[in-house]
């Protein structure tokens, strides 16, 4: 039964689970003073500025005695060196959601799941593939924000990728697994954003989604094939709570748009969460992905579409192109999608990583070529092109 209250002296709400007959307490479980205020210590001090004044150092004390307990508690505890426990699983928060007491609730609801689980991947994968059927949440247009802490989640019930995130990592969390958010800012061939769970366990990091049954969603592996990481925008940047760096996590509910700078802007107050750049690790999880799922190292993905301008949210104008060696051999050739296919639905091909090949283009199958576009292969699992009028032109 989750129990909720908050007071008017204080806004920090709290949420209490009262454990079920018969499952047992973790506060059997000892643990060293030194150890206790060294971990409080290190959350006090690193703790945002936004928290100064509302959360309290005795609420951190009474958080940071639940995750120890859970590292003594749970088999998998220990197993994560106290660095990545300490920065992972005693936070209290992710980003700047509601401040909650949602380790107790949330240990008590994961408990029992997970109680025959023998190491660390079993539990995660326990967790997350049925973080709807447990909790009841789930992912919503109509959430009333999209930064919604595990507390809010639990009551509304709604969420945004980033609510289920969040509630997945401290699920998780809950139980001594170390966790953190992984965010890009926007996808390079939609306008969108996205946030994802990562879990500590076997000496990595592992990609897990709120109801996924297995390591790296495949949408979000074969979206990441495309990105070229060079820009902030395109980064893919995890969750910390000690600062090590400049970097911060990109909270895109706090960006604006920036006419002048062409593009979204995080005020400075949005940049106080601590970010790791996790950037390259993914590019080339994605392309060994991309190969595990029949892509050869010798060739890389070539996804084309075309555009009437020339940006990915433009309208689709389809045209009929061939993929052909330098020679004249051709290699494949299609249609590219129009503008009632699903905005990830692309033109794709094979290309081979050695040579130098062309794209013929054509407004239709029969119809004489309108360009030429030279294309070479790329590091990248995916190479994405848009063919826009202004590019035509070029050509012409």
């Amino acid at each position: 039964m989750l129990l909720c209250r908050s007071n008017a002296m204080h806004p920090l709400s709290l949420c209490i689970l009262i454990p079920a007959l018969g499952v047992p307490s973790l506060s059997a479980q000892a643990v060293s003073p030194s150890l206790e205020n060294e971990a409080v210590d290190f959350v006090w001090n690193n703790r945002p500025a936004m928290d100064r004044d509302s959360v309290t150092r005795d609420f951190v004390r009474k958080d940071v005695q639940a995750a120890l307990q859970a590292r003594g508690f749970y088999p998998w505890g220990k197993t994560a060196p106290w660095e990545i426990y300490r920065n992972n699983v005693l936070p209290y928060a992710f980003t700047d959601e509601t401040r909650s007491d949602w380790r107790t609730a949330l240990e008590a609801k994961y408990r029992p799941i997970v109680a025959d689980c023998k190491t660390a991947r079993e539990a995660v994968l326990r967790i997350a593939a049925n973080m709807t059927r447990d909790t009841g949440v789930f992912y919503s247009a109509e959430r009333r924000k999209p930064n919604m802490s595990p507390s809010e989640a639990l009551q509304e019930q709604k969420v945004s990728c980033t609510g289920q995130s969040t509630l997945l990592a401290a699920a998780l969390r809950s139980v001594g697994i170390p966790s953190r958010l992984v965010g890009i800012t926007l996808w390079s061939h939609i306008m969108g954003n996205h946030t994802w769970t990562e879990a500590w366990f076997d000496g990595q990091w592992h990609m897990i989604e709120f109801n996924e049954k297995e390591f790296n969603t495949p949408w979000v592996m074969e979206n990441i094939g495309m990105l070229d990481t060079s820009s902030f925008e395109h980064k893919l940047i995890a969750t910390s709570w000690e600062k090590k760096d400049p970097l911060f996590f990109p909270m895109i509910w706090k960006a604006r748009y920036a006419p002048a700078l062409g593009g979204l802007h995080f005020p400075e107050g949005s940049r106080f969460v601590p970010g790791v750049d996790v950037s390259e690790r993914y590019v080339k999880l994605a392309r060994d992905w991309y190969e595990k799922t029949g892509l050869s190292k010798e060739q890389q993905r070539l996804f084309i579409d075309s555009r009437i301008a020339p940006s990915p949210m433009a309208k689709r104008a389809p045209l009929y192109v061939i993929l052909a060696r330098e020679n004249g051999e051709i290699l494949e050739e299609g249609y590219t999608p129009d503008n009632e296919a699903d905005m990830r639905a692309f033109l794709r091909f094979s290309l081979p990583r050695i040579g130098k090949y062309k794209l013929i283009v054509k407004e239709k199958k029969d119809a004489d070529p309108i360009a030429t576009l030279d294309v070479q292969p790329t590091d990248t699992a995916v190479q994405l092109i848009y063919i826009s009028p202004e590019m035509l032109r070029q050509q012409s």
